[in-house]
């Protein structure tokens, strides 16, 4: 696939949280589209997640759900009035949706955009333990909008916080120099590619590295030239990093000597 490696190194992804009161949906991000990540447990909406127990709501109870088991508990809500009371079943939900969504994002480091009506996305940053939340927003109702319209606009958007996540990334490398969590091993590279410990790869698109990697031993070999049944390590390295989840880039601001060099999950 050398032909499409252009396409895929510095193919900087994101991902784009849609939050409403109605639907709550989760894309991976690209330059090309959006696709929707299943998440395991994401509420569908307020009312389901909440499970309101009547239509009065007067008295300020509901049934929420807590804990693993689903176990239900009433809420009492304080004389603060309607408003106050509507302010914690969003932050109440908010928490249900950051709860689901954090086995998902947990190894990432690729920003999220929000989006959804004005007034909800303070409410949701509140409680949001994900690190990486862009400071741009895409203000407005996104539930009618198509997965290509919501790309539409989602795209200029996050080019700021894209640009943040590459000089992030840059600099994370040059702190980890030295450690177990940086290396500039090709051998090391190519191993650590195919079992997904690669959180961020820096490579040179122009260059090759021949060779072959032994999946059942992991042992990987390296030659000066191609000899017959080598593959391209540097390619290998860059697919199975994308594979896996990792973001891969060119190392424009890094002083590297080598094909490659990359930050290691642990």
């Amino acid at each position: 696939i050398r032909p499409l490696l252009p396409l895929l190194i510095d193919a900087e992804q994101y991902f784009v949280l849609t939050l409403s009161q109605n639907k709550v949906r989760l894309f991976s991000g690209s330059a090309h589209a959006l696709e929707r990540v299943d998440v395991a447990g994401l509420p569908e909406n307020m009312e389901q997640a909440l499970n309101y127990s009547g239509t009065d709501r007067g008295s300020q109870v509901h049934s929420a759900m807590h804990g693993s088991l689903g176990k239900q508990a009433a809420v009492f809500h304080g004389q603060g009035g309607e408003p106050d009371s509507h302010k914690d079943d969003l932050t109440q939900f908010f928490r249900m949706v950051d709860a689901s969504l954090a086995p998902v994002v947990r190894d990432e480091h690729r920003p999220l955009l929000l989006a959804g009506v004005e007034y909800l996305l303070p409410i949701y940053r509140t409680v949001a333990s994900y690190p990486h939340i862009a400071e741009q927003e895409l203000a407005g109702n996104c539930d009618h909008l198509s997965d290509h319209q919501l790309h539409e606009q989602a795209a200029d958007l996050i080019k700021p916080a894209l640009q943040q996540a590459r000089t992030s990334a840059a600099a994370r490398y040059d702190q980890l120099v030295g450690t177990e969590k940086a290396s500039d091993d090709m051998r090391k590279i190519v191993s650590a590619a195919c079992i997904g410990q690669i959180d961020t790869l820096f490579v040179d698109p122009d260059c090759r590295q021949w060779g072959r990697f032994d999946q059942q031993t992991s042992e990987v070999m390296q030659h000066e030239q191609e000899e017959p049944g080598d593959d391209d390590l540097l390619e290998l390295a860059t697919v199975q990093t994308l594979l896996h989840g990792g973001a891969v880039y060119t190392p424009e601001t890094l002083a590297i000597e080598t094909p490659a060099v990359a930050v290691l999950r642990y």
